[in-house]
């Protein structure tokens, strides 16, 4: 799902001054995602992604988020790192 446009008053920039997204942000997202996945659950429906390959949506299992800007034309630069939910509400 992509989040935006943010700016990089939205976190600090790293050594290399690319900016990044702060840790309380990606926390925030993070939490939110698990509020979506919920209330999806409490009115019967399953927070799921569109399979071409299998003609099928496929419930979301896990969720990341990372603390790198993208673009939505082409990848950003790479994330230092990657944070995950997984588990209850999300399919195991």
């Amino acid at each position: 799902m992509y989040l935006g446009p943010f700016n990089a008053t939205i976190g600090p920039a790293t050594n290399d001054e690319r900016p990044t997204v702060s840790p309380n942000f990606v926390t925030t997202v993070l939490n939110a995602a698990t509020v979506l996945a919920t209330g999806l659950l409490s009115h019967d429906a399953t927070w799921s992604v569109y399979s071409p390959r299998n003609n099928a949506a496929v419930p979301i299992a896990r969720i990341w988020v990372d603390e790198a800007f993208d673009t939505q034309r082409r990848r950003g630069f790479d994330a230092p790192g990657r944070f995950t939910q997984s588990g209850a509400p999300f399919v195991s």
